[in-house]
C-alpha cells in the first residue's frame, strides 16, 4: 500500500489493519519507532499500549499484537533512472497471543 509520503504509508497499512482488529477490540494500533525509511532496526506495531486487551464477551481470552515493518524505497525501473518508487511497507513478523 504505497503512500506519496513515508507517513502516509504507514497510515495506508495501518488502516486496514485497525478495521479488521476493530472487530474483536476497541483497542487502537499504535506505532511504535517511526513513520520514516530505515534500513537498521525495524518499526514496531503494537495492540494498545501493548499489553493485553480483553477480548469481548463472557471469556476471559485476551489478545496481544506486535508486528514489525519497514518503510521502504524501491528503484522503480519504470521509471527515470535514480528515481525511486513512492513509499511502502514490508513487513518482517507478526506476533499475535492469545491467552
Amino acid at each position: 500500500m504505497p503512500g506519496r509520503t513515508p507517513a502516509e504509508a504507514v497510515n495506508n497499512f495501518l488502516g486496514p489493519l485497525q478495521r479488521v482488529i476493530s472487530c474483536v477490540t476497541r483497542a487502537q494500533l499504535n506505532v511504535k519507532g517511526g513513520y520514516y525509511p530505515t534500513t537498521d532496526e525495524p518499526h514496531a506495531l503494537v495492540l494498545g499500549d501493548g499489553l493485553p486487551q480483553k477480548l469481548p464477551g463472557e471469556t476471559d481470552l485476551s489478545l496481544v499484537l506486535k508486528q514489525f515493518y519497514y518503510v521502504i524505497r524501491v528503484e522503480d525501473p519504470d521509471r527515470t533512472p535514480g528515481r525511486s518508487a513512492p513509499p511502502n511497507i514490508t513487513t518482517t513478523c507478526a506476533i499475535p497471543t492469545i491467552g
